[in-house]
């Protein structure tokens, strides 16, 4: 029995690139290159700076997008907020979601804290 996928090739993210399987290029006709080096990480001040920015620019219609990032979690949170009451309709991830986040993040620091 031979088995051929159907789907495109997934690129796994490595240490330092993406990196896409030669073998599933093969026949394909595309070059393969050898992997790039990622960005160096943005520091919080840009990505505060850069989330600003995005805030700044979006039109303000009966509601608005905004978008912050959450000091425990490091996690981009966006928010739909309507512009005549100021109350926020949707949150992305929602504020349980963070909570559980934080409560994971705390959990995991007691079990690798821990000394034989």
């Amino acid at each position: 029995m031979n088995i051929t996928p159907l789907a495109t090739p997934v690129a796994r993210k490595s240490d330092d690139a993406t990196v896409v399987s030669a073998a599933s290029k093969a026949g394909q006709g595309i070059d393969v290159q050898a992997p790039e080096k990622a960005a160096p990480e943005p520091s919080r001040e840009e990505v505060t700076k850069a989330l600003k920015q995005i805030n700044d620019a979006m039109p303000s219609n009966a509601t608005r997008l905004e978008f912050s990032l959450d000091d425990d979690t490091s996690q981009t949170i966006v928010k739909i907020v309507d512009q005549s009451t100021k109350e926020v309709v949707r949150q992305i991830p929602t504020v349980e979601a963070l909570q559980i986040a934080k409560s994971l993040d705390k959990l995991a620091g007691l079990f690798i804290n821990q000394t034989a």
